[in-house]
C-alpha cells in the first residue's frame, strides 16, 4: 500500500534523477515532479516526468497491488506494460 505525504513540482532538477514511471533518465534542468511518500511502511521519494505523473494518477491500481519498478511503463503512458527484459537493467523506455 502506498501512501502519498507529499508531492511538488520541479521547474528544475539540480542533477538528474531516474523517472519512477518510465525509468529514463531525467537530466539536470528538466521539469519533473518530485515525491515523498510510505510503500510497505517504508519511506521513500523519488522524481517523475510530470506526464508520468498524470500517467500514474489515472492508472487503475487494482491492476498492480503490488506497484511497479521504474520502466514497466512507457514515458506518459498507462496502456502498455512492457514486457521487462529477463535482466532488467533499470534504464527503462525511452
Amino acid at each position: 500500500m502506498i501512501t502519498e505525504l507529499s508531492t511538488r513540482p520541479v521547474t528544475a532538477t539540480g542533477a538528474p534523477h531516474q523517472c519512477e514511471w518510465c525509468g529514463r533518465e531525467i537530466p539536470a534542468g528538466s521539469k519533473a515532479v518530485y515525491r515523498a511518500y510510505v510503500f510497505d511502511g517504508e519511506f521513500m521519494a523519488g522524481y517523475m516526468d510530470p506526464e508520468c505523473r498524470q500517467a500514474m494518477l489515472d492508472y487503475d491500481h487494482s491492476q498492480i497491488p503490488e506497484g511497479w519498478i521504474p520502466g514497466e511503463f512507457a514515458r506518459g503512458r498507462t496502456d502498455d506494460r512492457h514486457d521487462l527484459p529477463a535482466e532488467f537493467d533499470g534504464k527503462g523506455a525511452a
